[in-house]
């Protein structure tokens, strides 16, 4: 009998100590600049690189930013715009906690569900941004970029599936300037 117990109790203390350990999934894209693309500013804290085939104003404002930029051949296109009648925010929705598995945001169609989920990390390791896309040949995604401890809307970008990986280099660049 106590043999049993103490088995059931290494079983307990093996599975508690599994599930204890909350680390990001071993699919997180680390954050690193690109050496040979061009930095510009992407929010009031923040730059992003872009390789030499994208144009558009980036981020521009007054009473607040906004940002634009598309690839010269129009495979991708990254933008936010969070504004009200008097001024424009650099973030937009909070997005739920916990993290949902997948989004469901407007489109001209209705609905249209995001569930795929890209994950990039800080070089501690902690998760950073998280990116919600589809597997449209059009895809649509929405960047969500960590702000203390809630993760706020920071970026739409509407791109041809053949540029996923493009657009997961871009992101990974986006850094505290």
């Amino acid at each position: 009998m106590n043999k049993l117990i103490l088995l059931t109790g290494l079983i307990v203390l093996c599975f508690w100590t599994a599930c204890d350990d909350e680390e990001p999934s071993p699919s997180c894209i680390t954050l690193e600049q690109n050496a040979n693309w061009i930095t510009e500013s992407f929010k009031t804290l923040y730059d992003i690189q872009f390789p030499a085939n994208y144009e558009g104003i980036g981020m521009v404002g007054f009473e607040g930013n906004f940002f634009a930029k598309n690839r010269t051949d129009s495979l991708v296109y990254f933008s936010y715009n969070y504004c009200a009648p008097l001024y424009c925010e650099d973030f937009g929705d909070l997005l739920a906690d916990p993290v949902p598995a997948s989004i469901e945001v407007i489109s001209t169609g209705g609905g249209l569900l995001l569930s795929q989920v890209v994950e990039f990390c800080d070089d501690t390791n902690e998760i950073f941004a998280i990116l919600y896309h589809d597997t449209a040949i059009t895809s649509t995604g929405r960047l969500y970029i960590k702000q203390g401890n809630d993760f706020l809307e920071a970026l739409s970008i509407n791109y041809d599936q053949s540029t996923q990986q493009e657009v997961e280099d871009i992101i990974k660049t986006i850094s505290e300037n």
